[in-house]
């Protein structure tokens, strides 16, 4: 039992991979059940930090698994139900000679309690981009073998997204705090498998007009109230955006659901952005290429090239350019010559 215990995020990794190799990969150094237990555990994460006021874990092996299971209590949670985990690996008795593929699944059910997404920041990088504020909310399962991952969120939720800090490192501009909502949500990319749907909704906050745009070119928005948004002289307020999506493979459609939201209930169907009470961005009910997202937030000086099944390998190899490339200057320079200087004017016009 450990009292009051602190730990960096940030050894999350370390502690991870400690009990990932010794104790599940390696079931003979765990010849009994173990069972631990803390209080007022304190996950220390930058300026930030959160307590579980409970966690209790149990180790355990089978011929064919080993698993720990976790029950974790979030202190100032509003659910009473404790957060369950289970981290599990799959073997056999052959595994040695290597005639199956060993995996490790991890499954997460938070069971209404808001996760902050802040916890393993430090263990997924990628996490950090949505911002402090964000918290998971669902079910989770992901899955690690020798043949890839993937990861199933079908029911979860994710709030309090802050976009301009997803956005900070973009060449467009998009502030507010999302919600996604994920009816489906089921990626492996080593199988080029991808299926999600569900609703983005975002109240208060500013787009660039560059990316509106882009919601025209590349996502297929029809743009309304265009007079009045250009005649602004920097991003675009609005009230709402609120956006379906259904990701299938190759096909994507994205169709606008401010309408179902509480007091735009008389919009016109299809409206995706609202500015200023009135509708901003209205969407079509074609599908389109799921890449064009890409293409949406892409910056300026992105390069377009063609993509399909035959050349995405290329990929891995040609490098995209992160900035613009300087442009070549028509002008011949100046300075044609140089001289030992043997006295006079130290700058000269050429003649």
């Amino acid at each position: 039992l450990l009292e009051q215990p602190e730990l960096e995020a940030n050894q999350i990794v370390a502690l991870w991979k400690s009990i990932h190799d010794r104790f599940l990969c390696y079931p003979d150094n765990l010849k009994y059940p173990l069972s631990i237990a803390a209080n007022d555990l304190t996950i220390q994460s930058g300026n930030h930090s959160f307590t579980l006021s409970d966690l209790d874990a149990w180790v355990e092996n089978s011929q064919t698994e080993s698993s720990i299971a976790l029950q974790l209590h979030l202190a100032d949670g509003l659910s009473h139900a404790p957060m369950m985990m289970k981290v599990k690996r799959n073997r056999d008795k052959t595994e040695v000679a290597q005639s199956i593929s060993p995996s490790t699944s991890v499954s997460l059910n938070t069971n209404g309690t808001a996760l902050p997404c802040s916890a393993v920041a430090d263990f997924l990088p990628a996490i950090e981009s949505l911002g402090s504020s964000a918290t998971f909310t669902g079910n989770l399962e992901w899955e690690l073998s020798n043949n890839g991952w993937s990861i199933d969120l079908a029911g979860s939720r994710l709030a309090g997204i802050e976009l301009d800090r997803l956005f900070e490192n973009h060449a467009h501009r998009l502030s507010g705090k999302a919600t996604i909502e994920l009816d489906r949500c089921f990626i492996m990319p080593n199988e080029r498998k991808s299926d999600l749907s569900g609703q983005i909704r975002v109240e208060q906050g500013l787009i660039g007009k560059a990316l509106l745009k882009q919601f025209a070119e590349n996502l297929r928005f029809k743009l309304l109230e265009t007079e009045a948004w250009n005649d602004l002289s920097g991003d675009v307020p609005y009230d709402l955006i609120a956006i379906g999506f259904n990701i299938s493979g190759t096909q994507m459609r994205l169709t606008g659901i401010c309408q179902n939201e509480r007091g735009y209930e008389n919009y016109p169907a299809g409206v995706a952005i609202v500015f200023n009470g009135y509708p901003l961005a209205q969407s079509f009910e074609d599908a389109i290429e799921s890449v064009r997202l890409l293409a949406a937030v892409a910056p300026m000086h992105s390069v377009a090239v063609p993509m399909s099944a035959q050349t995405e390998w290329l990929t891995n190899i040609l490098v995209p350019p992160s900035r613009p490339l300087p442009r070549l200057e028509s002008t011949p320079p100046r300075i044609r010559s140089a001289r030992v200087w043997e006295g006079g004017p130290l700058v000269q016009q050429p003649r």
